[in-house]
């Protein structure tokens, strides 16, 4: 995405891999080709309009069909706007998006912020609770630590206060229990892989979608807040059958999922979600921290043994690879990742 987008991705880039919650992020909304439409055309005007990762599809179609016709992308240009520092909310607990920062221009700044948001979040009673709950969650599937933690959907956290916080919160995780890190968005930039590797995470080199399968009687946590139920939806095709009982997953919480959406989407976007939930234990986290749009609606699932081995013996049989159509897909695809970097 880089190498295609870099002046994209100069700007303010909020929504990223598989967030569920999305509004129109400003390089949509900012895209301008001089000369033929310009800021009061038809393309400003579709750009303003978009507000999820499916319809963003259109701007890229257009994009790659530009190319394609032997014109340059380096027509258009990223209009971005310097804000002016705010350096409190309006009161104790409200939400993150209230924050102005200026926009990141070295690498020590970027790493200065996720450190004081990782001290600031070490001493919450938010991170308190959820040392105690991801203890219960251990001890439920039976095993003594966690081992590897997978994290996808992070997104732009040099420019997006709440993707700061969660990567500072997954930072306390490994400092915690000791595990290897393993974290994939497609939308870093060179700045942020840097840091990632620099804070001792490893990059995964591949777009895998959540389709990561654990390493047997490892106990693996999945690191996805506020990621698309497709992304966990396929973490759990991945891993379908009995070795469900060494996953963890920190995400949106599965009772919430199912009592928002129409079963029958459900049936087609998160069919895996719906089916074992029945067996699943969710401990619910409570929202506590300052910023009540960093951490709601979150739970952490495990699959204990027992509740797993009292399904069914065709329950694991049907175990078809997921499927999305292009204009339900949440999260950034391998596939568009691909014909992002012809």
């Amino acid at each position: 995405l880089e190498e295609v987008h870099s002046h994209l991705l100069e700007g303010r880039v909020e929504n990223h891999f598989g967030k569920t919650t999305l509004s129109a992020p400003n390089w949509y909304q900012t895209l301008i080709f001089p000369g033929v439409f310009g800021r009061s055309s038809a393309l400003d005007h579709v750009a303003n309009k978009v507000e999820s990762v499916d319809e963003a599809y259109v701007i890229y179609n257009f994009m790659l069909s530009v190319r394609r016709h032997g014109m340059s992308l380096d027509s258009f240009k990223l209009v971005t706007h310097r804000r002016r520092r705010q350096k409190k909310c309006f009161s104790k607990h409200c939400p993150a998006f209230n924050i102005q920062e200026e926009l990141i221009i070295d690498t020590a700044t970027a790493e200065r912020r996720v450190i004081a948001a990782k001290e600031e979040l070490s001493i919450s009673e938010f991170y308190t609770s959820v040392l105690s709950i991801l203890h219960h969650s251990v001890s439920l599937v039976e095993g003594s630590t966690i081992s590897k933690i997978f994290c996808y959907g992070l997104g732009n956290y040099t420019q997006c206060v709440s993707a700061r916080y969660q990567l500072a919160l997954l930072l306390l995780l490994k400092q915690h229990t000791t595990a290897k890190v393993f974290v994939y968005d497609p939308v870093f930039t060179a700045l942020e892989c840097q840091l990632i590797s620099s804070f001792g995470c490893q990059l995964l080199p591949l777009n895998e979608e959540g389709k990561h399968t654990i390493d047997k009687d490892e106990v693996t946590l999945a690191y996805l807040p506020h990621c698309s139920k497709q992304l966990i939806n396929n973490f759990l095709w991945a891993n379908w059958g009995l070795g469900l009982k060494d996953c963890i997953i920190f995400g949106n919480s599965f009772s919430k999922i199912i009592d928002t959406q129409l079963k029958s989407i459900l049936n087609s976007s998160a069919r895996y979600i719906l089916d074992i939930f029945p067996y699943t234990e969710e401990l619910s986290i409570a929202n506590s921290f300052k910023y009540t749009d960093i951490f709601n609606d979150l739970a952490i699932s495990v699959f204990p043994i027992k509740k797993l081995s009292s399904v069914k013996r065709d329950f694991w049989v049907s175990r078809e690879n997921p499927k999305y159509c292009d204009s339900d897909t949440e999260f950034i695809t391998a596939k568009l990742v691909s014909a992002l970097n012809l």
